[in-house]
């Protein structure tokens, strides 16, 4: 058993890119781990094929599906004062702007908002929630309602968060900061 030398290939390498397909343990006791690219869904043929160094071999094949998960859905309210027309985006990359994959919306007119985040695109972890090492809720722009001025500052707010405002922005920097900490 000791010998044995374990592959495993797929059919679709969008839908199980290089490195997706981790073959772990040793000897006979060995696990595939399969894991789908983010954001894709569909079917794929997986071959696993072990030979034992003596000239024998078997292979398995089997069809491995991943289907879309149902979003999360976040609803809040902007805030520094209420925050009308402005933009809330989950960035998942942490770079502070939308990137083309990351789910926005618009606050309304007294500063609420709904944003469905997908769980199969955004939960890396897979507990069926998104955490803040997943990513963070951003608002940009639109106008305090109380004031009649433009927000021109970001404000930030850990996913989760039924408020966007200057201490969910506090909050969402010191859990950034302290990885250990959570809500």
């Amino acid at each position: 058993a000791a010998d044995l030398t374990v592959s495993a290939e797929s059919t679709s390498s969008v839908l199980f890119p290089l490195g997706s397909l981790v073959i772990t343990g040793s000897g006979g006791a060995r696990m595939l781990t399969v894991t789908p690219a983010l954001g894709q869904i569909g079917s794929a043929t997986i071959t696993v094929r072990v030979e034992d160094g003596q000239g024998l071999a078997a292979t398995t094949l089997f069809l491995a599906t991943v289907n879309p998960r149902p979003p999360t859905q976040v609803a809040g309210i902007g805030q520094d004062g209420y925050i009308a027309n402005g933009t809330v985006f989950f960035d998942a990359n942490g770079n502070q702007t939308r990137d083309g994959v990351e789910p926005t919306t618009t606050t309304d007119s007294k500063g609420k908002f709904d944003l469905p985040i997908s769980l199969h695109d955004f939960d890396a972890n897979h507990n069926n929630q998104i955490d803040p090492s997943e990513g963070t809720l951003i608002l940009t722009g639109g106008t305090d309602i109380a004031t009649g001025l433009p927000l021109t500052s970001q404000l930030t707010a850990p996913p989760g968060s039924t408020v966007v405002s200057p201490v969910t922005s506090l909050l969402a920097e010191i859990l950034k900061q302290n990885a250990g900490l959570s809500l």
